[in-house]
Formats: C-alpha cells, sequence, structure tokens
C-alpha cells in the first residue's frame, strides 16, 4: 500500500472533496493520501487497518522512505557551507 500511495505526497493537485453535509471543500491530492494511510473512516468507508509505516521498516519488509526533500535540503546545506 505504501508503495502506490507515497509517491502521490508529491501530487500537489487540487480536487474538490464532498464532505459529509453535502457541501463541496477544497483539497489536495497528498492531503488525501495522508488521511487514507492514518484515519479509520474516510468517504464513510472503514479503511482497513494497515501497520504503520515504522513497523514495517523495522520488520525489514520496507524500505526506508526517501523524501524529496532530502536532496534539496542536502544541496542547500552544500551551498550555505560554501
Amino acid at each position: 500500500v505504501y508503495q502506490y500511495l507515497e509517491p502521490l505526497y508529491n501530487d500537489y493537485r487540487k480536487v474538490r472533496v464532498q464532505s459529509v453535509e453535502g457541501t463541496y471543500e477544497l483539497s489536495h491530492i497528498d492531503q488525501l493520501v495522508d488521511d487514507m494511510l492514518r484515519k479509520d473512516y474516510m468517504f464513510d468507508i472503514a479503511l482497513p487497518r494497515i501497520p504503520t509505516r515504522h513497523t514495517l521498516e523495522r520488520m525489514g519488509q520496507l524500505e526506508p522512505r526517501v523524501s524529496v526533500l532530502d536532496d534539496e535540503f542536502d544541496e542547500a546545506v552544500l551551498e550555505a557551507e560554501a
């Protein structure tokens, strides 16, 4: 599940989501993905419980997550040191 959803953390497109009251709210894909991985219910559907990423990493079933921001941070640190 993490391998399919986590790349969408870098997707900042806007989407309209219909709330329980019937109104539409503006959201972003990355926010919806985060909600899917953390919440018990979404869109009035009970989501399956999955182990946390940290637990799966400790058990060796998932590689540690590499953020896109890590590279940018490293570059910024190198520029600051120069």
